[in-house]
């Protein structure tokens, strides 16, 4: 049987080592691409990979030291940790009392004691002593019930890889425990049940599920008819094949009598009836299901007896210099044939010989004490134990559950999740060729609209800035209107030629020119009043910015709104000289030979700075002189003000237009810029997406493989299984016995069992497996589903 076992260890390992080479890297490339914008959703797989990396570890230390997981549960302060003193022959107490931290502890010889813990994000810490480690456990106790407390407050259901990633969820202890070594077993301590943080059996039943292939419920024969207390074990019975369930017995228990003496309570001296009890008034169907299939047998057992006597022979060979025995099966004490076999004793003699040692020692006085290891129950129940993890049954539950764990985590949380993710990304891969595709076509049209001379789009504005100009010529005769009204005024008062020209002539002209800069400035502004601004695109160029996505309105919008402001209007100069105008000459003018620069000097001043009689100004100016100024404030007005505004609205007009062309320039170089960089994020998005699909599509293909290799194994395997169990069929015919323990003629056949030696010393076990079908070629055929987990990796 180990020779089997050993085989088929070896190849597991090398199908599964491999398989986790390929697995870890994956992991952490995985992991820094989940903080990647859009590719937040590969932080689940992340999560589901590293839950399979954790549970592959545990399959690959219980495959390569062949480690039989026992997984010790049940409500707090049942006795969990007493029985993993008795078990181990070692007080472990001290290491595995964590009862209301919700961390699975690992308990296993070593040369030396060692202690550490690993958080839910993988990160292992390593403590000097058990003081230490319980220390740093009960400070984080209080981080995670904070973080419970403010998930609950949220609404959401604790999950603490997400809410409290660095809580404990796997401490390993390893001391110097012989008899664990001897048989290779770990000792699994699991949190006490119905504390507020379940969570920690919910990874209980992940990392366990199959992969564990027995388990021991622990519970006080108290809490035996509490219904609440087999919610949880029902809900744990699918997941072993195999589980012991621990009645713990206070022995020394006493009930008031009647008469006020106290006797040895029915726990205390026939514990087998409070068990009757439980079966016929308590015992669910799933319960009586797994005793009549023979996967639950129930024990009583006085735990803290059974530890105190483990320890104390201990001690007492290890003062002797004795080794410590490899388990309470093989104890000297008292041979388990002899003692604790169903086979030498049956249920009726050993309530008789209980109680005739109880009725000796009561009514005859006898001082001798029963032996402990007849009374404590401890070695029957390591006698079943020892003799199921030695047997075929075992084998085979080890083969079955360690291919099934392998399986279910392959497609489970590899196949499904992996292909579901891939399809998510290569969508998303999809629209980022496509936006880079586009990007790189507007990138072609941007640089084709850089060697355009966007001024020539405005050329067709000449004809229409003539136009508005013939349009504004109106208002030059109301402006020449104004100059003669201010010559009339000027006629009437004393005023000097100065001040006609700087105090009445240039205000108005510069009043009339402002009203004039208005009206051109809103025709202007209407002439260039579309969503191109007044600029005249081909039909190559007008596509060309459509494929860009380049626009103008906006900007149109804000050179309309700012036209004009920062182009100032040309001020009139208007020099008027004296000289030219005529003046009406005396009598005395002429009697004195006055020529007329004289008489202009004396009349104007020489500046034209002289105050000037009303009076004077008709006998001088009326006529010619009159006439003269009127025409030149007519000339002017027609002539030099329309240059003057048509040479503004030219300046506004090239200003526009260089406006114009300096931002649609920029706005395309800009574009381009911005283009190019999101062209560049792209392809570094993509170039993360293609990375993360190729490390998936390794993954599925590494699955796959192993998938593969582990259905040869299977075949291989439960072929082999196939054909022993169908020698062992007719083995025995006997009914299982009481509790679900084993028949006396199966105990019989368990305790006959055969054994070879080969070329090497080797012991050869026979073995069997449960009964499978097989196919015409003898094959057993398993899951119809083995197919797809043969198939390579998908292909997205």
């Amino acid at each position: 049987m180990k020779t089997i076992l050993k085989s088929f260890c070896s190849q597991f390992s090398n199908q599964l080592d491999p398989f986790l080479d390929i697995l870890d890297p994956a992991i952490g490339n995985l992991s820094g691409k989940s903080r990647e914008e859009g590719l937040e959703p590969l932080s689940s797989i992340v999560a589901k990979l590293q839950e399979v990396q954790s549970r592959s570890r545990t399959l690959q230390e219980k495959i390569a030291n062949q480690h039989t997981y026992l997984l010790i549960f049940g409500p707090l302060k049942s006795g969990k940790s007493t029985l993993m003193n008795a078990i181990s022959g070692t007080y472990v107490s001290e290491v595995s009392g964590l009862p209301t931290y919700p961390a699975l502890v690992y308990v296993q010889d070593g040369e030396k004691n060692s202690f550490q813990a690993t958080t839910y994000e993988g990160t292992v810490r390593e403590f000097a002593d058990s003081v230490a480690m319980k220390a740093a456990i009960q400070q984080d106790h209080a981080s995670l019930a904070d973080a419970i407390l403010e998930a609950e407050k949220s609404g959401q259901e604790f999950v603490p890889e997400v809410h409290h990633p660095k809580a404990i969820s796997r401490v390993d202890v390893e001391l110097p425990a012989p008899a664990l070594s001897e048989s290779g077993t770990v000792l699994v301590d699991t949190p006490g049940l119905y504390s507020r943080m379940k969570f920690g059996y919910d990874q209980m039943t992940k990392d366990f599920r199959d992969t564990a292939a027995c388990a021991i419920f622990v519970v006080k024969t108290d809490d035996l008819f509490f219904e609440k207390v087999f919610e949880e074990f029902e809900e744990l019975l699918g997941c072993f094949s195999r589980i012991f369930l621990v009645s713990n017995i206070d022995s020394s228990k006493q009930d008031l009598q009647p008469d006020g003496t106290l006797h040895v309570s029915l726990e205390g001296s026939n514990p087998e009836k409070v068990i009757e009890a439980f079966r016929s008034l308590s015992v669910s169907a799933p319960l009586q299901q797994a005793i009549d299939d023979g996967r639950l047998n129930i024990y009583t057992i006085d735990l803290l007896k059974a530890a105190s006597r483990r320890l104390s022979d201990r001690a007492g060979k290890a003062d002797s210099g004795q080794e410590d025995s490899v388990s309470a099966a093989d104890e000297p004490d008292v041979p388990v044939a002899e003692a604790d076999s169903p086979s030498a004793m049956s249920e009726s003699d050993e309530e008789l010989t209980v109680a005739s040692g109880a009725a000796l020692e009561q009514e005859e006085g006898v001082t001798e004490p029963v032996p402990e290891a007849a009374t404590d129950g401890f070695d029957h129940f390591m006698a079943d134990l020892t003799s199921y993890l030695n047997s075929s049954d075992y084998v085979n539950d080890f083969v079955t559950d360690t291919l099934k764990a392998a399986t279910d985590l392959i497609q489970a949380e590899i196949q499904d999740t992996a292909t579901e993710i891939g399809q998510g990304i290569q969508e998303s891969c999809k629209e980022l060729n496509a936006a880079i595709y586009s990007a790189r076509h507007r990138i072609d049209a941007l640089n084709e609209l850089e060697k355009v001379d966007w001024s020539e789009n405005f050329s067709h504005l000449a004809q229409e800035k003539d136009r508005i100009f013939g349009e504004v010529a109106t208002t030059f005769a109301r402006q020449g209107e104004g100059l003669q009204k201010a010559v009339d005024d000027w006629m009437q008062n004393d005023e000097s030629w100065q001040d006609l020209i700087h105090r009445h002539v240039e205000p108005l002209l510069k009043q009339e020119m402002g009203q004039d800069r208005e009206a051109l400035l809103e025709r202007l502004r209407t002439l260039l009043d579309s969503s191109n601004g007044g600029a005249r695109f081909s039909t190559t160029q007008t596509e060309r910015m459509s494929q860009a996505g380049v626009s103008v309105e906006k900007r149109v919008r804000e050179l309309l709104g700012s036209l004009g402001e920062d182009v100032e209007m040309p001020a009139p100069e208007l020099k008027m000289p004296v000289e030219g105008v005529p003046l009406n000459l005396s009598f005395m003018d002429k009697l004195l030979f006055r020529n007329g620069i004289k008489v202009r000097q004396q009349f104007f001043g020489v500046e034209g700075e002289q105050a000037i009689p009303a009076a004077k100004k008709q006998k001088r100016l009326e006529g010619a002189g009159i006439e003269h100024i009127r025409e030149f404030f007519s000339h002017f007005v027609e002539r030099t003000l329309p240059v003057l505004e048509k040479e503004y609205a030219d300046r506004v007009l090239a200003r526009y237009i260089k406006q114009y062309a300096d931002a649609l320039k920029e706005g395309v170089t800009k574009l381009k810029g911005e283009i190019g960089s999101q062209i560049k994020a792209n392809e570094g998005r993509l170039n993360v997406r293609q990375t993360a699909l190729e490390e998936l599509v390794g993954i599925q293909a590494a699955a796959a493989e192993f998938s593969g290799n582990l259905a040869g194994i299977r075949a291989e395997f439960h072929s082999d299984a196939d054909v022993e169990a169908g020698e062992q069929e007719f083995a025995g015919n006997g009914e299982p016995s009481a509790y679900g323990e084993p028949s006396a003629s199966e105990k019989s056949s368990a305790d006959n069992e055969t054994s070879q030696e080969n070329d090497s010393g080797e012991i050869i076990y026979d073995w069997h497996a449960d009964d499978e079908s097989e196919d015409d070629s003898g094959v057993a055929n398993f899951d119809d589903d083995e197919d797809r987990n043969q198939n390579t990796a998908q292909n997205y």
